[in-house]
């Protein structure tokens, strides 16, 4: 495989596992609040502002994955990706990267 193929698949691989860490930063948060104010609890206005600040952190990353330029996201996965924690978001990503490859296969085949 060329040396800008596979790159181009590291940047696609790159991209989904900052949307997923995104995504679950987004969505852990949103789902504590909404369990939570389900059964009756009120919030203070410290955890709210942490929550918000995690889930501001999600869409930064998801924001990141979708707009940033190849070699800035790589810099942002390997900022993130300094905790064996990554784990669990880079396997969770998989299946988001096979879809995207996916996808990018047939917008070549179309185009030719």
């Amino acid at each position: 495989m060329s040396r800008r193929r596979r790159d181009a698949l590291d940047a696609l691989y790159v991209r989904s596992v900052l949307a997923t860490l995104g995504g679950l930063l987004v969505a852990g948060p949103a789902l504590l609040w909404l369990l939570d104010t389900g059964r009756g609890h009120a919030w203070s206005g410290d955890a709210l502002a942490v929550c918000g600040a995690i889930a501001a952190t999600g869409l930064l990353l998801v924001s990141i994955a979708i707009l940033a330029s190849d070699r800035s996201a790589a810099r942002w996965a390997d900022t993130c990706s300094t905790h064996e924690a990554i784990v669990v978001p880079m396997l969770l990503a998989w299946p988001l990267y096979r879809l995207l490859k996916a996808s990018e296969r047939g917008r070549r085949r179309t185009r030719t």
